[in-house]
């Protein structure tokens, strides 16, 4: 097997089937090198992986093109849309989150949950050693004062096997603005870029070989994604802004969205904004607002 399959950067030494955790936890405040003495914390647990521990359920808020929620972009669709169940109802309260959160965080879990809705990472952690949750809690897990804000709330977690918002440790993640996109490039799937679909469509270069049958199925689903999926969300996003790390806006082509500059346009207002980075996924080709 090639190398650069399953090499993750500099410190890993994973190979297949053998996560590799040397990396992790080199940059611990005092507290967190305290918690790193008792062998039954979070901390130890995931470094001597006797837990199948990942941060991501524990920070993210995240939304598939079709609306709805899942994990991660890599988990199992939720089937449970952002047009019937709130951003703060869906970390708090869905099943489908705190599942895997209670898995995560206990030693005898069989896993049941974690092994369906984070069946990619499982796979690759298989397959290479490493994943998204792995390449994630390197970087997590050296950030010492966003690792002590991750570490508590799953710590309240495990003790009352609820999740809340507490601490700006969010990442949110919403793929709500539709999938208007500029450019046609090959590697994207059809459902994340308009003009893509147009080329393929009206320009007759569809191969159902390689892309599957373009049936009325398929044409209505990309009528779906396209959906402006906005109304509500900015409100939801701005109650949320004072837990909020990050925002990671992805298209489409974010930057010809305009409905994403009002959200922008709102967290400045609300005195946030100072608090929050702003991540874009963006081909980079238009740089004007709109």
């Amino acid at each position: 097997m090639s190398e650069n399959l399953y090499k993750g950067g500099p410190g890993d030494k994973s190979a297949p089937n053998d996560v590799n955790t040397d990396a992790w936890f080199q940059n611990l405040s005092d507290h967190s090198k305290e918690r790193a003495q008792d062998p039954n914390s979070i901390l130890s647990q995931a470094k001597n992986k006797d837990i199948f521990f990942c941060s991501i359920p524990f920070t993210q808020v995240y939304s598939e093109i079709n609306g709805n929620y899942q994990a991660c972009c890599f988990g199992a669709d939720s089937k449970v849309s952002v047009e019937d169940v709130s951003l703060r109802e869906w970390m708090e309260e869905s099943e489908y989150m705190n599942s895997i959160r209670r898995e995560m965080l206990d030693p005898n879990s069989d896993l049941k949950a974690v092994d369906s809705i984070c069946e990619r990472c499982r796979s690759d952690e298989r397959r290479y050693g490493r994943s998204r949750r792995t390449n994630c809690l390197k970087m997590h897990t050296n950030d010492h004062e966003f690792w002590d804000d991750i570490q508590k709330s799953a710590e309240m977690f495990r003790a009352t096997d609820m999740w809340a918002f507490e601490d700006r440790i969010c990442e949110i993640q919403l793929k709500v603005f539709g999938s208007e996109c500029n450019l046609d490039c090959y590697m994207c799937m059809h459902a994340n870029s308009t003009t893509r679909q147009q080329a393929a469509i009206k320009g007759d270069v569809w191969s159902d070989q390689i892309f599957g049958r373009l049936d009325d199925r398929r044409k209505e689903y990309f009528k779906h994604v396209t959906k402006d999926r906005t109304k509500g969300i900015v409100d939801q996003v701005i109650e949320l802004a004072p837990y909020t790390r990050s925002v990671k806006i992805i298209g489409g082509e974010p930057l010809i969205m305009k409905k994403q500059y009002e959200m922008l346009d709102a967290l400045i207002e609300c005195g946030e904004a100072k608090n929050i980075r702003i991540k874009y996924q963006t081909n980079l080709s238009k740089m004007q607002a709109g």
